[in-house]
């Protein structure tokens, strides 16, 4: 009796490492690969043997009391944390990740994050932690002291953001992506407050989005926004190609108007060869693979956001000192794939298009045959390996995880089945996590079938 119990104790064990482990997909960065999720062979949809395996795993886990899922315990109760403004002095413990990740006490401050996901999404917000000494989190082979924490709230799968970032990562063209699927529960100050997506802060810095600055403009990189969301009285903007821009590098105190008017011109000159529609002269200016693959992942998620904010840009300076603008990275997907609407957004089907139809830049690229022959030739290499993979990796943390997503609707009952800010009313009558998480899956499934006919 005592040796079968071992033996379970043992399995246990050794499925809560490879669950806890990143080691499914590589992303090159600086010619260097790193791990960012589960491996490889549990990427496929289980077999009826390894659905049986998961659920003694989460069993188990009940009769101990424990849950696979980490938690982070942060010192500051949820009413007390400001938007935009910082609170200092706070602490920060994260449990249950295991001895090589696990910290106590780490010294930190605090601030509220997103737009919409900050002021339309009730109780559940998410924030942003700055750490006092930078460190990686969960095996990062970069180390930070800013990370973000997704509340999702809009998202009754957790799982849009995830995939969207997921798919980008193993589409491998983009310099960088933030990790995509690594989940929390949070306490703050003692009160659970449900389960949260921990993820990269979209910023410039070493292992994350890589530009150099010259006080020269025209020897400059920069990172920017394509965002028509209100300013905070320190964003630094500019106007081009009828298009506000939000510049996150150079930062305030070395940007100069001379910087602010290289990128006005440079990227008016992009505007006008796109709408030109000369696929030479486009590609003088643009990182085509980088635009492909960007286009394909907004449009196949039907990213509502795609021709509104969270559009960011790279523009780097190439090997003849002539600059060229890349897409990317990734990121902001929570109202995708059939999860929004609203006037706005008024069509949440699978069908139709939507980067191709709502972004300037994206409707008028879409007109070069050249690039809608790339693009096309591009869907076909992905589809049947990284958009399949990235569905299998949603039906395996939603398997692995199921307990404790349920969990979190436990601590938030109004959220499913109900409308939050703009839920269609197909999500509306879902009440359970798993009926949202099919809803999902179903959904991109047909996207596929009308990506197919749309593109071929």
């Amino acid at each position: 009796m005592r040796k079968d119990i071992l033996k379970k104790l043992c399995l246990f064990l050794l499925l809560l490492i490879i669950f806890l482990g990143f080691t499914a997909c590589s992303n090159e960065t600086n010619g260097e690969e790193y791990n960012i999720s589960i491996p490889n062979d549990m990427t496929e949809n289980p077999d009826d043997d390894e659905e049986v395996a998961v659920e003694e795993i989460l069993s188990i886990v009940k009769l101990n009391g424990e849950s696979p899922m980490p938690s982070l315990y942060v010192s500051i109760a949820a009413e007390n944390i400001q938007h935009y403004e910082w609170t200092r002095g706070i602490m920060v413990s994260l449990r249950g990740a295991g001895e090589e990740f696990d910290f106590e006490n780490k010294l930190a401050r605090i601030r509220g994050r997103g737009n919409a996901s900050w002021w339309a999404m009730g109780e559940k917000r998410p924030f942003r932690i700055r750490l006092e000494s930078p460190r990686s989190i969960f095996g990062t082979e970069y180390i930070a002291r800013d990370w973000v924490f997704l509340a999702n709230a809009i998202d009754y799968s957790h799982m849009r953001t995830v995939g969207a970032l997921y798919l980008g990562a193993r589409l491998g063209r983009f310099d960088f992506s933030p990790v995509p699927a690594v989940f929390v529960h949070v306490y703050l100050d003692g009160d659970y407050r449900g389960v949260y997506q921990l993820t990269d802060h979209m910023q410039r810095y070493p292992g994350r989005v890589e530009v150099e600055y010259n006080p020269d403009p025209m020897l400059s990189e920069y990172y920017i926004e394509w965002c028509r969301h209100g300013r905070h009285p320190d964003d630094v903007e500019f106007y081009a190609d009828e298009i506000p821009f939000l510049v996150h590098y150079p930062n305030s105190d070395d940007m100069t108007p001379e910087h602010i008017e290289f990128l006005t011109d440079f990227i008016d000159e992009v505007g006008q060869a796109i709408r030109n529609g000369v696929f030479e002269e486009v590609a003088a200016l643009i990182d085509i693979p980088t635009f492909v693959d960007f286009y394909l992942v907004n449009e196949f998620t039907k990213n509502a956001d795609v021709f509104f904010s969270s559009v960011y840009f790279t523009i780097r300076l190439e090997e003849d000192n002539r600059h060229k603008l890349y897409a990317g990275p990734l990121w902001d997907f929570d109202q995708s794939a059939g999860g929004t609407f609203d006037d706005f957004y008024p069509d949440y089907s699978p069908q139709g298009p939507w980067a191709a139809y709502r972004s300037e830049w994206f409707r008028r690229l879409m007109r070069i045959p050249e690039f809608v022959e790339i693009v096309s030739e591009r869907w076909s290499e992905i589809r049947d390996v990284e958009v399949a993979e990235t569905l299998a990796e949603i039906r395996y943390l939603t398997t692995a995880y199921k307990a404790d997503f349920e969990r979190n609707f436990e601590r938030w009952p109004n959220k499913l089945g109900q409308y939050l800010w703009r839920t269609p009313p197909s999500m509306q009558v879902i009440g359970t996590y798993e009926g949202q998480v099919e809803y999902l899956l179903d959904w991109y499934e047909q996207r596929i079938i009308w990506m197919d006919e749309f593109l071929n």
